[in-house]
């Protein structure tokens, strides 16, 4: 059973995958809170490089902990798994996840740094007006994200 509170963050989950993915330019194809039994909220898109789809998983656990709250990993979530895979590729370093290297908690430390300023480059307006539309209708296309966004090809992140 979901409740409106899930729904709520989910969608603040989900919505700030979708503006990170946006800004950086990856293809997003839709972002979704519709619960199935697979999937409780999921942004889809193709990926383009490790490191901007890094930042687009870490949007994700910095809309968890809060502004200025995600400098560190706490209790490995699906997104700090998929975080710590994509280091494990750019840094090309081996380790378990219950004894994740200083250099590898420095890196995600800065991937949390540089989704922020990308979630609350116009103060969280885009992020919120996608949060909105997502708990409002459930579905958005990535054309619908990319409009509620706005133009950002003259920002370089």
């Amino acid at each position: 059973m979901f409740t409106e509170g899930n729904d709520m963050i989910d969608a603040r989950h989900e919505a700030a995958h979708a503006v990170v993915a946006i800004r950086l330019g990856l293809p997003l194809a839709f972002t979704t809170i519709r619960h199935g039994d697979v999937v409780q909220g999921f942004t889809e898109g193709k990926l383009r490089s490790v490191g901007y789809t890094s930042l687009a998983v870490a949007a994700g656990i910095v809309s968890e902990y809060g502004r200025g709250k995600a400098r560190n990993l706490h209790a490995i979530s699906g997104d700090q798994r998929d975080l710590l895979q994509a280091a494990s590729i750019l840094l090309g370093v081996n380790f378990e996840s219950n004894n994740v290297p200083e250099n590898v908690r420095e890196w995600c430390a800065e991937q949390f740094k540089k989704a922020e300023a990308i979630l609350y480059a116009d103060d969280g307006a885009a992020w919120d007006r996608t949060r909105v539309a997502l708990l409002r209708r459930k579905y958005l296309s990535g054309d619908e994200v990319r409009k509620l966004v706005g133009n950002t090809s003259a920002r370089k992140w």
